[in-house]
């Protein structure tokens, strides 16, 4: 009868509606975002895209260089060691990462430089070789590690930035 068929249609008007809804507004805002140098990217590497057996382990230049290599953003983590160096490293122990107790924010830049990444030859980066490698190829998401000295890593880290040309 008329009564079924106008309440099979009404459903499916419905879902057109909103399917065409949605079409305009990803046509209208999707290039006002990527204009605005705001569209977020796809996909993110945590950490680089890293392969711990593979020799480019976590929060190494190699797995930062495999990441921008293929366009992914990097999240990356920094702490601030002992003699004010900019470190990019994840944990709060070196225990996971290179096999010895020990705060990476309690020691100097030349001591972490002594270890080795997941048994490897990647050694721990500091943020200024991070920078260089990533030159602003892709966007970087940085998360500031909690530390005592917590006003100082920030200011630290808001100078080196200021020179960098990335997103």
């Amino acid at each position: 009868s008329c009564l079924t068929q106008r309440i099979e249609v009404e459903p499916m008007r419905i879902v057109l509606a909103l399917i065409i809804l949605a079409l305009l507004y990803l046509a209208l805002v999707s290039p006002r975002l990527r204009k605005s140098g705001f569209a977020s990217p796809a996909l993110l590497a945590h950490r680089g895209l890293f392969d711990n057996q593979n020799g480019a382990t976590e929060n190494s230049l190699a797995a930062f260089e495999r990441a921008a290599a293929v366009g992914y953003a990097i999240e990356l983590d920094v702490h601030l060691t002992a003699d004010g160096q900019l470190i990019v490293f994840h944990d709060e122990d070196l225990m996971r990462a290179c096999g010895i107790a020990g705060d990476p924010r309690q020691m100097t830049l030349a001591q972490l430089r002594e270890q080795r990444l997941f048994g490897t030859d990647q050694r721990i980066p500091t943020l200024d070789e991070v920078l260089d490698l990533v030159d602003g190829r892709v966007t970087l998401l940085i998360e500031l590690k909690t530390t005592s000295r917590y006003r100082e890593l920030p200011l630290a880290a808001m100078q080196r930035l200021r020179r960098y040309k990335g997103p």
